[in-house]
This record gives structure tokens, C-alpha cells and sequence, in this order.
């Protein structure tokens, strides 16, 4: 169980944070489910670059 959350989190955010992999158990734990986290938008990718 605790590999397949890891690898679920690995597969949606390759460099999640120990937040998100704490999120994603607790997710987990509480819905009997996988969280999906929300891509990121690209607009915001794209105002990183402008300053």
C-alpha cells in the first residue's frame, strides 16, 4: 500500500515534497482512494520567466 501511494504521487509529481507525499498518505488513509493533485497551470510556469 505505502509503495503504491509513493508511486502514485512519483507518476503525478516527479519532484513531489515530503507535504505532498503526507497529503497523498493521508488522502489515502482517510478515502481508501488516490489523491490527484492538480497540474500546474501554465500561465504560471510562463510569469516565472518574465521578472
Amino acid at each position: 500500500m505505502i509503495e503504491d501511494v509513493i508511486f502514485n504521487v512519483d507518476q503525478q509529481l516527479p519532484q513531489a515534497s515530503i507535504q505532498r507525499y503526507f497529503k497523498a498518505f493521508e488522502y489515502f488513509y482517510q478515502n481508501d482512494a488516490f489523491i490527484e493533485f492538480s497540474p500546474p497551470r501554465a500561465d504560471a510556469h510562463a510569469n516565472s520567466e518574465q521578472g
